[in-house]
């Protein structure tokens, strides 16, 4: 099988490897490094912003102007019904799970220096610890994009973990709660609220009565696309906060009021229900003034009947976010500033009546390195009401009310390990025994001394967020693949097994040379490349002249005449001389690209060996395709020569993200990742004429396409809900 073909099969291998869908980071201080890790400068976890700008373009509907989230959901219905239908399965495919289950560090981003013995797992925003279970093992977590997942053994050595319901693997879960007047009764809202363009939205809120087996949507709750965190009282009247506002049911959310105080900002970014049953609530976000309101009557306050705190109000020129930690009437309140990093730790001992500023010196540490607006969370002592734990990039910890603060955790070099970004922490108590828990980019991890060190809860926990892979062409169980903001892993092993992290940061786009095996490369984020020249058994850092493109960049390897081509940015691309050897560069720029950036390469599987041979396919965005002839001699002077659209002026105005050659270069196909869109296209004739074929296919974006190695009426693509396969192309 050619190489192209190869490297078309890993990305579908790439979908299933976990749920993936993507996101995330500004650039991550490199406090208490080492010297021995001064090599890993660029192997920072990650730019969620970027991350999210990009998906939310490279998905929009065009006619829109935004992501429309319900027909994810209404996509996955579709699936699922056809999933159901055994006439509308395809048997001749069978996959199986290469997880990881558990990973190990191998020239990635250190974990402590005590060796290096911590797993991780993918994005984690929010935990719940089973109240039924007295034991604390039973615990459920709701990952990014990686669906529901529990664990029955969670105080053992070696989770359990195992996936509730993978139907809502594409949904981004944002908080879960459970109802302690009964205890079967779960809620889980979806849908990250981080950022105006994220593409990760939900599709509101989902209910369990069966203790969370089984899920179902609240049909109510369908246009809140965007969650900050979902509550149960005493009672069991939920509490529902969104970027629309403050929401109340109580009726189990059949049906919802709208509850956010009067003259405050619709962004609900907090909630806490205090052991004395009193409500508080921070609103404001993104440069919006940030406030805190309680109520003693939950159940019954409307819009106008909250009480106002004194104390903590900020304005927008001063504040961004506000995140609460409640213990009877004892209560903190952070808040962010417009750099987006921790200002001010606020105390109240009356129930929030009032507030004092306890750091009135500041602080000299970064606790959210500038990303408040998504790592952000708070957690008071359940023994101790002067001491409190704070999370962004690392975790901090004070002893003094919130006066000063020490950081009990780093992200990498110096133990104690914990993954950076953090989303979720719990403080509590099993007997007399305190239990500290971490949640974030990276997985779970765990304490039973108050933080002075942890364990990571990572294993069987399968929901890394892959990009890509790359597949080896003699060693059947070896390849390479990229993960969200936890590096570049190898895979050597049988099934489900256990994986390196070779290279650190944010994993993207990998090749491996499918002639000489032994040059392999693995992307961070732009134009930032490893490489290795033993077959994979080092990488190392390569630093080229032009460092543009994407946050996660399109980008191929030609193994036929060692070149590597790039998106470069608009209207260019990045052409690496000599990628086995040297760091030699020179951009392509391109007339008839202009305006356009490029996202999608394939090096023609027909290339050859030999000057002139190399034919470069180039999707971008705007629905714009190209042929770039004698791609692997074409110099900056006679690029504009050497290009030829070959796209359609039927073309939607999407992003193109894959482009599949068939069993020769007439046979091609294209296909977009955008809703409201034609999004497959095939062509037997070259390019001079195109024919879209969605047929049955749900509006939903399509991120890969691959046709069968013999039969050009066969191509199978990778979609938002899974994979789609047809044996009738021109039918």
């Amino acid at each position: 099988m050619s190489h192209k073909n190869l490297l078309l099969i890993s990305f579908l291998v790439g979908l299933f490897l976990t749920a993936c869908h993507s996101n995330s980071s500004t650039t991550h201080t490199k406090e208490h490094q080492t010297a021995e890790n001064k090599r890993l400068e660029k192997d920072e976890y990650d730019e969620q912003l970027e991350r999210y700008k990009q998906e939310f373009e490279d998905t929009k509907d065009p006619a829109l102007g935004y992501v429309p989230i319900e027909r994810l959901w209404n996509a996955i219905n579709y699936t699922n019904t056809l999933k159901a239908n055994i006439n509308t399965m395809y048997e001749g495919v069978v996959w199986q799970e290469r997880g990881p289950a558990y990973d190990s560090v191998d020239g990635g981003n250190k974990r402590g220096n005590t060796g290096n013995e911590a797993y991780t797992a993918g994005r984690i925003n929010s935990v719940l610890i089973d109240a039924a279970d007295a034991t604390g093992n039973t615990v459920f977590c709701g990952s990014v994009t990686g669906g529901i997942w529990k664990c029955t053994n969670f105080l053992s050595t070696k989770p359990n973990w195992q996936p509730v319901n993978d139907f809502l693997s594409n949904m981004s879960v944002s908080s879960i709660c459970q109802n302690p007047a009964n205890l079967n009764i779960m809620y889980m809202a979806t849908g990250e609220p981080w950022n105006n363009q994220g593409a990760l939205n939900g599709s509101g809120v989902f209910k369990s009565i069966d203790h969370g087996i089984t899920w179902t949507q609240l049909v109510s709750t369908t246009s809140y696309t965007k969650s900050f965190e979902i509550l149960c009282d005493a009672a069991g009247n939920v509490y529902y906060a969104t970027t629309n506002g403050l929401l109340r049911s109580t009726d189990g959310g059949a049906t919802w009021i709208t509850i956010t105080p009067t003259g405050t900002n619709a962004n609900c970014t907090d909630i806490e229900i205090s052991s004395t049953g009193r409500l508080h609530a921070a609103f404001g976000f993104f440069g919006t003034t940030v406030y805190h309101r309680y109520t003693n009557n939950p159940a019954t306050v409307t819009t106008s009947s909250w009480t106002t705190s004194i104390g903590i109000r900020k304005s927008a020129t001063a504040s961004m976010r506000m995140v609460l930690a409640s213990k009877g009437n004892t209560l903190y309140a952070l808040t962010c500033n417009s750099s987006r990093e921790v200002d001010s730790c606020y105390k109240s001992t009356d129930g929030g009546a009032t507030w004092t500023l306890k750091n009135t010196s500041g602080y000299t540490d970064n606790v959210t390195n500038g990303q408040g607006w998504v790592n952000l969370t708070l957690f008071i002592n359940p023994d101790n009401d002067n001491e409190i734990l704070m999370g962004g990039l690392d975790a901090f910890k004070s002893t003094d009310g919130g006066a000063t603060i020490n950081r009990i955790s780093n992200w990498v070099s110096v133990s104690p390990y914990v993954h950076a970004d953090h989303h979720y922490m719990k403080w509590w108590k099993i007997g007399a025994n305190r239990k500290l828990l971490i949640a974030g980019d990276g997985g779970i991890f765990y304490s039973t001394d108050d933080g002075n060190t942890f364990k990571d809860k990572n294993e069987n926990l399968r929901i890394k967020q892959f990009y890509s892979c790359a597949i080896h062409p003699t060693l059947t169980n070896y390849f390479l693949a990229g993960a969200q903001d936890n590096g570049s892993h190898q895979f050597k092993n049988i099934g489900l097994s256990y994986s390196k992290e070779v290279t650190g940061g944010d994993g993207c786009y990998c090749h491996i040379d499918q002639i000489n095996p032994q040059f392999q490369f693995t992307s961070y984020v732009y134009n930032e490349y490893f490489r290795s020249t033993n077959g994979g058994a080092s990488f190392n850092s390569v630093s080229l002249n032009y460092t543009g493109g994407s946050f996660v960049n399109a980008n191929d390897y030609d193994s036929y005449n060692k070149k590597f081509f790039a998106n470069n940015g608009s209207g260019s691309i990045l052409k690496w001389e000599n990628p086995t050897t040297g760091d030699s560069s020179i951009e392509l720029t391109f007339t008839a690209m202009s305006g356009k950036t490029p996202t999608a390469f394939t090096v023609s599987p027909y290339s050859q060996v030999g000057a002139g041979k190399t034919k470069l396919f180039i999707g971008t965005t705007g629905g714009g395709l190209f042929v770039l002839n004698n791609a692997d001699t074409v110099t900056a002077t006679s690029a504009n020569a050497k290009l030829v659209s070959i796209g359609s002026t039927s073309f939607p105005n999407g992003t193109i993200r894959c482009v599949a050659v068939g069993t020769n270069e007439n046979n091609l196909a294209v296909v977009f990742s955008n809703y409201g869109v034609s999004n497959v296209w095939v062509t037997n004739n070259g390019g001079t004429s195109w024919t879209a074929i969605d047929g049955n296919l749900p509006d939903m974006p399509v991120r890969w396409a691959l046709f069968h190695p013999t039969l050009n009426t066969k191509l199978i693509l990778g979609t938002e809900t899974g994979v789609f396969v047809t044996g009738s192309v021109n039918g």
